[in-house]
């Protein structure tokens, strides 16, 4: 019943912002177990994905608001921020992983996060062919000692001759941290672990 998962959970958008190269600047909205919607949008400048984001917030009330602050990204960032809003959260994919034992960073972790919400269904996605082929995109590795999990890197992937997975990534920052909603009573944890009377996945 997706209608009854859309009202459960908080509603989490991820952002990962592209420079006016060929890379597309890719916003997903999900709440528990629904993506509910993709924006994908090329040609922006800083200030230009600033003020969309700023637009959704105000228009949609999300509960948290993650945007990849690697270069063009600090800069929207920083605007967000500038204009007050409180639910807008800084990510680096390079940072450490909350689990930094398992992951080599925070963009292995999220990918990571992804792939089991993807096993723990059932899950509702839009039907976008570029979504699914960016989730398939990146290889992934261990290091030597065949701990911690890594992600290909996006320069590794341009040599392979593939574009950058800029939905799968915006998908994947809906998963950088836990969240609680705004506008129900229980706590719902985005991503391992639960708390409250919502599942794990978060629905």
């Amino acid at each position: 019943n997706s209608e009854y998962m859309d009202k459960r959970g908080p509603l989490i958008v991820g952002v990962d912002p592209a420079e006016m190269g060929k890379d597309r600047t890719a916003i997903v909205f999900r709440r528990g177990r629904v993506v509910t919607r993709i924006e994908v949008h090329r040609q922006k400048t800083t200030m230009e994905v600033a003020g969309i984001v700023a637009r959704i917030i105000r228009d949609r009330n999300p509960d948290a608001v993650f945007v990849d602050s690697v270069g063009i990204g600090a800069g929207v960032y920083s605007r967000l921020n500038e204009l007050g809003f409180t639910q807008v959260f800084s990510v680096r994919s390079g940072m450490k992983a909350s689990s930094p034992d398992d992951f080599f960073n925070k963009r292995a972790e999220m990918w990571h996060d992804v792939k089991r919400w993807l096993e723990d269904g059932p899950v509702r996605l839009p039907n976008m062919p570029a979504l699914i082929s960016d989730l398939a995109a990146p290889k992934y590795s261990y290091e030597s000692s065949g701990s911690r999990l890594q992600i290909e890197k996006k320069k590794d992937m341009a040599k392979r001759g593939v574009r950058s997975p800029d939905i799968a990534d915006a998908l994947c920052l809906t998963f950088a941290e836990p969240v609680a909603s705004a506008r129900h009573d229980e706590l719902i944890i985005v991503g391992d672990g639960y708390a409250g009377p919502a599942s794990r996945a978060g629905y």
